[in-house]
């Protein structure tokens, strides 16, 4: 039995070394973009979203506020929306709100 395990495990080990040798296909830029620091804050005030052709909210009057300098972290189970906020942040030109408001103040 014990050699049996040993076999097993230097099995998986062989697939695992396979995987760690691949190459990435993620090259390093050697210039990244640099970006200036963030000013001013961005504030949701009871949004709420749905994602076209969905039966529910993925957010429902969501609301908080980050000042410039400030740090927020979103917690959650899978499917809590913290993903669909954060894509709310980023492009709110392009995004039709079922209700609420998101400011952002320069």
């Amino acid at each position: 039995m014990v050699i049996n395990v040993l076999q097993r495990g230097a099995a998986s080990l062989d697939r695992l070394n396979v995987i760690f040798n691949e190459k990435s296909e993620i090259v390093q830029n050697d210039s990244p973009i640099s970006f200036s620091p963030l000013k001013g804050e961005i504030e949701f005030k009871n949004v709420s979203f749905a994602y076209p052709n969905s039966n529910h909210d993925a957010l429902s009057q969501v609301s908080f506020r980050v000042t410039a300098g400030k740090t927020l972290a979103i917690t959650g189970r899978t499917g809590s929306g913290k993903s669909t906020q954060d894509m709310l942040k980023s492009q709110t030109n392009f995004i039709n709100f079922a209700g609420g408001a998101l400011y952002k103040k320069y």
